[in-house]
């Protein structure tokens, strides 16, 4: 039989410091020219330049590196068009150098190599908009830590030592699912600088490998914690051939742990994936007081279902709950913008309910909140509620 344990809702104000723009706007778009692509050959599959097409927004940047064996441009133009046209040319660079142009008005600018006219490629620059991606909000109480997950990933709590800690994936990704994880450990006596080199150390380890490259190495700030970052890529081999894969790999200290993240995607969805990577990473924190009874963050408001056994949940029992918040001007429905399961590591179960703050931001006095429960939400559990399907919750100030 199940225990309703608690039921309880407590303002903690979580303090979330924005992004420093070395690291929101850091990023410049990656176009690597394939190693071997002054043989004639990459143009039949459209690989010469990788990604061939990138999208960015004005005030976007595009970087060129050599990672081939001799010297190559990126010159904007069509050949048979009569060749350069003057927007960027980086003249002959060498293997291990690079290039870069920032484009300050939309438009597609196909570009070349002048001196390999088979390797061509094309930027799109399209005006900036605003495309905040949605998100869904996660705590781990066992990680201590609060951030903000892509809005339709499946997010997942892993209790194996030899798994990440957290997983999230992305189920409509195309070629292979994306996915974000976490590994967590302890940072003991270790500083983000002695972590950085022994993980440079690793790389280095690879290099061997010629599918696998480094692209950078980037010291940066993420919410006043001091972060580094990889940016690496890969080829993994399919039943269906091989896909050119692409990571960003960060690591924070903080609050004692070491927090790894790390992005893996197909190459070509690299560029739309690491933006909402970068924007769950704006709202990681560890600052926050997290209590099992429930938290407070921003624009949202969670109220937390603990139960000490794991529970059964009916299909469709998100439809099966509801809110009611009492004020002076009578009750009002609130409606749940997100409600989740969670897996504790004692093996209890918690239920989140998530709903907008500004639902109860307009309501100023409210005196007490109630959470409403179908009976049928609970599929093994309906001797314990008995048709009583209210359960008050108060708001501590």
């Amino acid at each position: 039989m199940l225990h309703l344990v608690t039921i309880v809702s407590v303002f903690v104000i979580l303090s979330i410091a924005t992004i420093p723009t070395t690291f929101a706007d850091q990023d410049p778009t990656i176009v690597l020219n394939k190693e071997g692509s002054a043989i004639p050959g990459c143009e039949e599959t459209d690989d010469c330049f990788v990604p061939s097409t990138v999208t960015i927004n004005v005030g976007g940047e595009v970087v060129w590196k050599n990672v081939d064996r001799t010297y190559h441009s990126a010159t904007s133009g069509i050949i048979r068009d009569g060749g350069p046209d003057g927007i960027f040319d980086s003249g002959l660079f060498p293997p291990g150098e690079e290039f870069s142009h920032t484009f300050d008005a939309p438009g597609e600018y196909p570009y070349y190599c002048i001196v390999h006219p088979w390797m061509r490629g094309l930027v799109i620059v399209q005006e900036a908009v605003d495309d905040t991606p949605s998100v869904q909000p996660y705590v781990n109480v066992e990680g201590n830590f609060f951030m903000e997950f892509p809005e339709g990933w499946t997010v997942q709590s892993m209790d194996s030592t030899d798994q990440p800690n957290v997983i999230a994936t992305n189920p409509t990704a195309d070629i292979i699912p994306s996915n974000i994880t976490l590994h967590i450990n302890e940072a003991g006596n270790n500083t983000l600088n002695s972590i950085r080199e022994s993980r440079i150390a690793n790389l280095e380890g690879l290099a061997d490998d010629s599918n696998f490259q480094v692209l950078n190495n980037t010291l940066t700030t993420i919410n006043n914690l001091d972060a580094f970052i990889f940016d690496t890529t890969d080829v993994l081999d399919s039943d269906d051939g091989t896909i050119e894969t692409k990571h960003r790999e960060v690591t924070i200290i903080a609050s004692g742990k070491i927090y790894t993240f790390l992005l893996s995607t197909a190459l070509n969805n690299f560029d739309s994936e690491v933006r909402v990577f970068d924007h769950s990473l704006e709202s990681f924190t560890t600052d926050a007081h997290i209590l099992s009874s429930g938290y407070y963050y921003e624009k949202f408001r969670t109220l937390i279902l603990s139960f000490d056994e794991p529970i059964t949940l009916s299909d469709g029992w998100q439809d099966n709950i509801q809110l009611r918040s009492i004020g002076p001007n009578g009750i009002n429905t609130l409606t749940p913008s997100t409600i989740s399961k969670n897996l504790v590591p004692d093996g209890a179960s918690m239920v989140w309910i998530v709903f907008p703050y500004s639902d109860v931001e307009q309501l100023a006095d409210i005196t007490s909140l109630t959470v409403v429960v179908e009976p049928d939400t609970f599929t093994d559990s309906q001797d314990i509620y008995n048709g009583l399907t209210i359960f008050s919750v108060t708001i501590l100030d």
